[in-house]
């Protein structure tokens, strides 16, 4: 399948945690791609999204807006370039998740599938949950059936490790982007 390389921007605050990603509708059109089309988003790592729209004024800039969820995943940073192409996910019967630190998590099953419902995730993937205040990350180690990416649904079986997966790349980073900040000095 074609790809294009994108030009990394915030999502804007009512996209934050929904796993989507807004892509200029010129470069949809040119990929073949449409609202509700899974992207797979490579960086220094790859991620997966759903495809929405982008918004009339970003049309023709070739820019792509996801939020520090999707950045972490994909190993980049705002202005950074990825590169963008559709993907076929697959219905996931089976995912297991481990969180990123020494946690004991008794019955997030059942939560777990309804936050994640229709959702596209890839291995590897953190999911970061709030927990009564608390910020949890959750690691996607493993997948089933196995593919690019996979989407969640009510029938998706959700298993969670009581170890944490040690090896991640991507553990315990921060959702902002200090690569950018003005130092102090």
């Amino acid at each position: 399948m074609k790809d294009l390389e994108l030009k990394v921007a915030e999502a804007r605050s009512n996209d934050v945690g929904r796993g989507i990603a807004r892509i200029d509708p010129l470069v949809m059109d040119k990929l073949g791609i449409t609202t509700g089309d899974v992207v797979q988003i490579t960086g220094k790592k790859s991620t997966v999204a759903i495809c929405w729209p982008g918004y009339p004024e970003d049309e023709g800039f070739g820019i792509i807006r996801i939020d520090g969820f999707a950045r972490r995943n994909a190993g980049i940073g705002i202005d950074d370039k990825v590169r963008i192409k559709k993907i076929e996910p697959k219905i996931a019967t089976k995912v297991k998740l481990a969180p990123t630190e020494p946690l004991r998590i008794v019955g997030g099953e059942t939560y777990l599938k309804s936050y994640l419902e229709n959702r596209a995730i890839a291995r590897g993937d953190i999911i970061d949950l709030n927990i009564m205040g608390r910020k949890i990350g959750l690691v996607a180690v493993a997948i089933q059936p196995c593919a690019d990416a996979v989407i969640i649904n009510y029938s998706t079986e959700i298993e969670i490790s009581e170890k944490p997966d040690r090896k991640s790349t991507r553990l315990n980073s921060s959702h902002t982007d200090i690569s950018r900040m003005p130092s102090s000095a």
